[in-house]
């Protein structure tokens, strides 16, 4: 009996002490791990957002012919009514001059046949067919004059090369893209807000935007809201620009746009509103491929499915 109580005691010791071993690395477990803050409050109050151009264009050429003119590479400078392509345009020149041509043989035949027309040496038939041959030969003029003045492709802003799409003296037809530039004297910042947001912000709305490339907080103030909320992810776009244009940004560049004492934005729709932010910039590459400078429309259209 003793025995048996005897070992009973050893198997109660043993359990005890293995449970205050549990315990004890339990506390030390709890203690090295520190509370990871919630999520939503981590991005209290914070938008993200793209620093885009005022401006930005594909130049594509509106004739066929050789460069002849290429003087801008990747990141130059220009200013505006610059040249920035030019073609060798001998043939297009030889038409103009031909078209001229035509035309001033046309204006004598009108005026001749107006001279005789007073004498009643012809009709009024013959005036009006010589009239609209010279209206037509003017019109020839004017698209031959067209194609001349498109032989020089000049700069519609002063700002920067983007990307240079072709070589000089390599010949394109017409509507190949030449050159993608952009406008750096002023940058706008794009940002994806869910629709709750209307509540309180509105024009001229200021917030700190914060670069992450810099590292820099800049000032900047709401200046258009957008015409409609995206039915799928409740969110709506805005447009700000900062109060003074940093000198070390670019385009492109990401962010976080920060409106103090503003209710907390779900995270769910901040998750939405970084997917379209990144969108945003993928179908602004994409566009800008297709000669389209202007914001795309990122509603999303259902698709159909082919039988």
């Amino acid at each position: 009996m003793k025995s048996i109580i005897l070992r009973r005691a050893r198997t109660l010791g043993m359990a005890t002490v293995a449970i205050s071993c549990l315990l004890s690395l339990s506390v030390s477990v709890q203690a090295k791990i520190k509370p990871k803050s919630s999520p939503a409050r981590a991005e209290l109050n914070s938008i993200r957002g793209i620093i885009t151009p005022a401006a930005e264009a594909v130049l594509s050429s509106e004739i066929q012919g050789r460069i002849q003119y290429l003087p801008l590479r990747d990141g130059q400078r220009f200013k505006k009514n610059q040249v920035l392509v030019s073609f060798e345009c001998s043939k297009l020149e030889a038409n103009l001059a031909s078209a001229k041509a035509e035309h001033e043989a046309n204006v004598k035949t009108l005026k001749n046949g107006q001279q005789l027309s007073t004498l009643h040496a012809i009709g009024g038939l013959e005036i009006e067919i010589s009239l609209a041959e010279v209206k037509k030969s003017q019109a020839a003029v004017d698209i031959a004059q067209t194609d001349v003045n498109n032989c020089v492709i000049r700069a519609p802003f002063s700002g920067r090369v983007v990307k240079t799409l072709v070589n000089q003296y390599e010949s394109v037809n017409p509507y190949d893209q030449l050159l993608s530039i952009l406008d750096d004297s002023r940058y706008e910042i794009e940002l994806i807000l869910p629709s709750t947001a209307l509540q309180w912000v509105g024009k001229d709305k200021p917030f700190d935007f914060t670069v992450d490339e810099t590292g820099k907080t800049h000032k900047a103030t709401v200046a258009i809201l957008g015409a409609s909320i995206d039915p799928v992810s409740q969110t709506f776009r805005i447009t700000g620009h900062f109060l003074e244009t940093p000198q070390d940004i670019l385009s492109g560049m990401s962010g976080s746009a920060h409106f103090p004492d503003q209710p907390i934005p779900t995270t769910e729709s901040n998750t939405q509103a970084k997917a379209q932010t990144k969108t945003l910039s993928q179908t602004k590459a994409h566009n800008a491929k297709k000669n389209v400078s202007g914001p795309a429309d990122l509603s999303l259209k259902p698709t159909r499915k082919r039988r």
